[in-house]
């Protein structure tokens, strides 16, 4: 350990960083002048350009300032001087703990590269811990680097990060937050493929099929369905939505698609339902007009008026430049004289839901509304277009059974899941 005069020591403004919490900062001078200070500073060979430390040595110099007496390894240290030690007098395993401790500070890093040292330091800390017969845990981890025990969250993040460094999806995020949320999705995709594999579907009432609508629909039998609840694409291009939209839409989005998939529905659909059906297809309310003409030519009764979804919530597609889309549009059709159960309102006021697995998801207690207003229990219920399944846990409130086609097979899983458990609860990412 060598003394040199705190005004002498050199702090490379490129490497380390710029905040030091006052209150932290005060916690370490009170643990410094309470016990000593335990590792002095670490410089280079040069004696004075600082490796690793910064916050020891400004608690060092806020001692000086109020002239305090402290000591380092049993030695009291003269006014306005500081205790540092080289570089060079480290052995190979103290050298490499001092460029952990610096690593996980410096400014001129990524987010990929701080993540491995603070999780190469973390590792250490609890290594020297074991030994000492003591439990180390992120959170002491968290308080070295930044002298606070609160806010933790961060370096927990960046240890569950550094352990999944070697996923491509991961390591390509431009931040760490954004590879938190790519690192979520993937974990949450795997999650759900687990739970689709534990569904047995032969105890499972409903009727859930991987592929697509018109592969299946022409299978059908006529007259068998009551209600048809469905939420195609709304040929939109929402595919193109990017950072307007909370979730992505992963599928095709164009209104040649989408014209197809409400003409087949409606006509496809008039074949399968009973005498007297109805029918729910969400769709764009510039839209409207043109999905209406495609179920009355099928001989469907259209009301004039979409049913209103108020969510509450939604996206700006031009921000400061027009209003937030709030609603969304839903058609009803009837077959034959087919009678509502219930009257209520075209307006229907429900939140979206807050954990959003599919990008156009809608809530299961809406799916329940509508069913609700044309359905008794043991009805059979068609939905072409599965997405993320509300209509199977709406079915299995309303006591009736669902006949779902889903193309994704992520949101095919996300389907299966719903019969095995809620496939909207959160994973948790663990260190």
């Amino acid at each position: 350990m060598n003394i040199i005069p705190i005004s002498k020591l050199i702090i490379s403004t490129n490497r380390q960083r710029k905040t030091f919490p006052g209150d932290a900062l005060q916690e370490l001078v009170d643990s410094i002048l309470s016990k000593g200070l335990m590792h002095p500073p670490v410089v280079q060979n040069d004696g004075v350009t600082l490796v690793a430390g910064e916050r020891r040595y400004r608690a060092l110099q806020e001692i000086a300032k109020k002239k305090e007496v402290y000591k380092c390894n049993g030695q009291v240290i003269p006014d306005n001087h500081i205790p540092v030690t080289l570089l060079g007098d480290l052995t190979p395993f103290e050298i490499m703990e001092a460029e952990l401790e610096e690593n996980v500070c410096r400014l001129d890093l990524s987010w990929q590269e701080k993540s491995s040292a603070t999780l190469a330091l973390h590792e250490l800390r609890v290594q020297q811990a074991a030994a000492k017969g003591e439990v180390h845990t992120p959170t002491d981890t968290h308080a070295e680097i930044t002298g606070s025990r609160n806010g933790a969250g961060y370096l927990r993040d960046s240890l569950i990060l550094a352990k999944n460094i070697h996923i491509p999806e991961v390591r390509a995020a431009k931040t760490q937050k954004e590879a938190v949320k790519v690192l979520r999705k993937i974990k949450e995709t795997e999650h759900r493929a687990d739970l689709a594999k534990k569904v047995d579907m032969k105890g499972i009432q409903h009727d859930i099929r991987l592929g697509s609508m018109y592969d299946f629909m022409p299978e059908l039998p006529d007259k068998h369905f009551d209600l048809i609840i469905t939420d195609p694409p709304y040929g939109v291009d929402a595919d193109e939505f990017g950072d307007m939209a909370s979730t992505g839409h992963n599928y095709k989005d164009s209104w040649e698609l989408a014209r197809e998939h409400y003409r087949t529905t409606a006509e496809e659909g008039y074949r399968v339902t009973k005498d007297e059906a109805h029918v729910y297809a969400f769709c764009a309310f510039e839209r409207f007009k043109e999905v209406s003409d495609l179920f009355d030519l099928a001989g469907w009764f259209v009301w004039p008026r979409p049913i209103i979804w108020n969510k509450g919530n939604g996206m700006l597609p031009r921000p400061e430049h027009g209003p937030r889309y709030t609603y969304e549009c839903i058609l009803f059709a009837a077959k034959g004289d087919k009678r509502t159960l219930l009257v209520r309102s075209d307006v229907i006021s429900m939140p979206g839901d807050a954990k959003l697995l599919h990008g156009a998801q809608k809530p299961v207690d809406l799916y329940v509304d509508l069913i609700s207003r044309s359905c008794l229990p043991g009805s059979r219920i068609l939905d072409p277009f599965g997405g993320s399944g509300p209509a199977i846990s709406a079915a299995a409130q309303t006591r009736c059974t669902v006949t779902l086609f889903e193309l994704d097979r992520d949101n095919y899983n996300i389907c299966l899941g719903r019969l095995k458990e809620n496939p909207l609860d959160q994973i948790e990412l663990e260190v």
